[in-house]
């Protein structure tokens, strides 16, 4: 769905994640990526995963039109 394949960059200890919380970050991932195509009109995506001993942040960032100001309201 994205018109460009995303950098990817993976650090620390990924060995230690647990297999549920893998599935996690992936379906996160998946979800911003979409978002990211569906939304952003990006031409590029980055996805940085860090594992650390009690933490694994997921961060997506992308070169997009960002949100509207203000947002509109919803439900």
């Amino acid at each position: 769905i994205l018109a460009f394949m995303p950098r990817i960059e993976v650090s620390g200890d990924t060995a230690a994640i647990r297999s549920d919380l893998v599935a996690h970050a992936a379906s996160v991932i998946q979800e911003g990526l979409y978002n990211v195509a569906r939304h952003a009109r990006a031409t590029g995506a980055e996805v940085k995963v860090t594992a650390q001993p009690d933490t694994l942040t997921v961060a997506i960032t992308d070169d997009g039109v960002g949100l509207p100001d203000p947002l509109p309201r919803s439900s």
